[in-house]
């Protein structure tokens, strides 16, 4: 955990009970959101599909992602920390995951809240340790909860990175219609499974820019890009920075 921590920034932190949540015009979050419902719902967008996010659920937005928060029918108990992380940090899960926190998950956010009040030199990192916590617990659950299809899919685009990947060639080889994984995935994961599969190519992209010598050209075609301008502009989107850009920054020729 420590190389997450040392690369972790808490830009925010809010814990709200018995609150009637307001809605959100639909942004492109330059950050991390974890959102943990304690009581009552929330509902959402997230890019452009909306989701309900009920007690015992929590909800996770990458970096990159449009989160909209839609009218509330109530109030609600709920957290939600924003935060950055290091550019290598890449999210296994997002989206809603259901049933995923646990009984003492209010006292540890009351626990961090009250941290941060003090305002002592350690505050901040106790909320830091605190957060990490809670969120390898929600993906431990969230994860170990993952429908048993889905978690075939994600294994076969894993798998295959390289290669070319569609809804119907994946479908096939789990035995599966396309039309029923389409939705499947949409509503277990949060996003479409193109959108996953170009962000899972986006992630082995950033971690072979680091660790290997291969040219930008070269990285495109292993992480499974027939076009190199798809590549770039799909990299920026997701990054927020130009692939050259994000090789030359961490090696200091910038």
């Amino acid at each position: 955990m420590r190389e997450y921590f040392s690369g972790l920034k808490l830009l925010q932190f809010v814990l709200h009970k018995d609150f009637v949540p307001t809605p959100m015009l639909p942004q492109r979050i330059p950050y991390v959101d974890l959102t943990l419902v304690i009581d009552g719902k929330l509902h959402y967008r997230l890019n452009g599909e909306e989701v309900t996010v009920k007690a015992g659920d929590a909800i996770l937005f990458p970096k990159g992602a449009v989160r909209e928060r839609l009218q509330a029918e109530g109030c609600a108990t709920y957290a939600s920390f924003n935060v950055a992380f290091s550019d290598e940090f890449s999210l296994p899960i997002f989206g809603r995951m259901k049933g995923s926190l646990s009984e003492d998950t209010l006292l540890l956010l009351e626990k961090a809240e009250a941290d941060l009040n003090r305002v002592t030199p350690s505050s901040t990192d106790k909320c830091k340790a605190l957060f990490l916590y809670i969120l390898f617990s929600v993906l431990e659950v969230a994860d170990g909860n993952e429908n048993h299809h889905v978690e075939k899919i994600k294994q076969y685009v894993h798998d295959n990175i390289s290669e070319p990947l569609s809804l119907s060639l994946i479908s096939k080889k789990i035995h599966l219609v396309p039309g029923y994984v389409c939705a499947l995935f949409k509503k277990e994961v949060g996003m479409t499974l193109t959108e996953y599969i170009l962000r899972e190519r986006i992630s082995l992209a950033k971690r072979l820019i680091v660790t290997s010598q291969l040219s930008l050209s070269e990285i495109c075609g292993q992480c499974g890009f027939s076009d190199y301008n798809y590549f770039s502009r799909s990299f920026k989107r997701i990054t927020g920075k130009t692939a050259a850009f994000y090789k030359k920054s961490k090696f200091g020729e910038i």
